[in-house]
């Protein structure tokens, strides 16, 4: 990518001025900004057992619409309330489900 983005005469940043501005700065900090919480995250991923980690896969998405819906005042559908109150509801079913089942196992 960054190949392209030099050598491509149509783009903003085959152009000198580019790599002088904070743009440039911003672009470069952009892969280890977003690679150290992945490292991060799969290093402590090794260490949870599938269903936390499975529970944990749940809160990003959850936690996107309330970021879009409180802060950027996005509209919430009745379709879009319900789909989640089904996916959480599944969700509340199998962690009783374990948490009993693990009860049991002690």
């Amino acid at each position: 990518a960054l190949i392209w983005l030099t050598l491509n005469p149509t783009a903003v940043t085959a152009q000198a001025e580019f790599w002088t501005t904070t743009q440039a700065i911003w672009l470069a900090a952009a892969g280890p900004v977003t690679l150290i919480p992945l490292v991060c995250f799969n290093a402590a991923a090794r260490h949870l057992p599938f269903t936390t980690l499975g529970f944990l896969q749940y809160i990003a998405p959850t936690l996107v619409l309330l970021l879009a819906v409180l802060l950027y005042g996005e509209h919430l559908t009745t379709s879009t309330i319900i789909t989640f109150a089904f996916i959480w509801a599944g969700l509340a079913v199998y962690s009783v489900d374990i948490w009993l089942k693990s009860r049991g196992r002690r």
